[in-house]
């Protein structure tokens, strides 16, 4: 569907992202109290994608988008985490300012802690 809606003309492309985006981001609402590990992997890699083809949508929804990437860190599911972390790079990309002022310093303390603990 996003491939698809990549090709479209402009109008209908920005409206199907907010679609796509929409349906992705309501397994992140607030509240829920325990969301399957399935539909928040599943989430992420549909904003992974998003982020891949539609870097232009991010830019009034950037920072929501990282601190719904972000609050999943420490999700109990490892696929979740390595998810997250597979994440950042498109995220640098969409916005570094933004990213190395709000957002580099946390990442980084997790990215570290990840890696001395042995869990990836």
């Amino acid at each position: 569907m996003i491939f698809l809606a990549a090709k479209r003309a402009p109008a209908w492309r920005l409206e199907c992202y907010h679609r796509i985006y929409k349906e992705a981001t309501t397994s992140f609402q607030q509240g829920r109290r325990q969301t399957n590990a399935a539909l928040v992997h599943g989430s992420l890699l549909v904003l992974g994608e998003l982020l891949l083809t539609s870097s232009d949508f991010f830019v009034t929804r950037f920072e929501e988008v990282c601190d719904i990437v972000l609050r999943h860190q420490d999700y109990n599911n490892q696929l979740v985490r390595d998810t997250v972390i597979a994440l950042l790079p498109r995220l640098v990309h969409i916005n570094s300012p933004v990213f190395v002022k709000r957002y580099l310093d946390r990442c980084m303390d997790h990215l570290l802690t990840t890696l001395r603990s042995g869990n990836r």
